[in-house]
């Protein structure tokens, strides 16, 4: 993001966070793992878990797997357990650290025997959170394959909607073409608490 386009606060947050946490130095980290999001989200999806008690929780986009760690911990911690199904197309063993809740899956997110394995897999109520290929095309693939395995209550998050930017606007984009064709689904804003959040305007909830 270019200093000089910055003519708000929404457009000074978006500037920072690409200064800051997009950088792997300053990225939060969870058992010695990196984890890509917002220390801010990592709250908020802590108190989303608590509050709605999910048994699986479905992840797109493994990368360095600190997010996945993170869940399965919360799961255990506020929820008495639960498990994690994290899925990416990358093999990264050497920094993907076995944990007795998260299975990886190695794959793209929308491939249809991908998607099958996990509907087979799930049990239970399931939360569901997209951060994999941010383009406009794959996360809409996305958001009708796995809105069918949320469960009525939970929510599916989809990460880096509030960027305001024309190489990476497809969250965003998505979220509203999706919103106008599925009406099982609302969006809330929990994350409004915080003056900085990567999930804006991505939390979906099914009714």
């Amino acid at each position: 993001m270019n200093p000089k386009s910055i003519k708000n606060l929404t457009d000074y947050r978006n500037f920072a966070y690409h200064h800051t946490h997009l950088r792997a130095a300053t990225r939060p980290m969870w058992k010695g793992s990196t984890v890509s999001k917002y220390a801010t989200d990592m709250v908020l999806y802590a108190e989303m878990i608590y509050a709605f008690q999910p048994d699986y929780i479905v992840e797109t986009g493994t990368h360095l797997s600190g997010s996945a760690l993170f869940f399965a911990d919360m799961l255990d911690v506020l929820c008495g357990g639960g498990k994690v199904i994290t899925i990416d197309i990358r093999n990264r063993r050497a920094v993907n650290p076995p944990h007795k809740d998260v299975e990886y899956i190695r794959g793209s997110s929308i491939d249809p025997e991908i998607i099958q394995e996990v509907k087979n897999k799930v049990k239970g109520s399931v939360m569901v959170s997209l951060d994999s290929n941010h383009s406009f095309k794959h996360v809409k693939s996305e958001l009708l394959a796995y809105g069918d395995i949320v469960t009525p209550g939970q929510f599916m998050v989809v990460e880096d909607c509030y960027v305001r930017h024309e190489r990476i606007s497809g969250p965003g984009r998505a979220v509203h073409w999706f919103l106008g064709q599925d009406e099982s689904f609302v969006r809330e804003s929990p994350e409004a608490k915080f003056l900085i959040s990567v999930t804006r305007e991505g939390w979906l909830r099914k009714l």
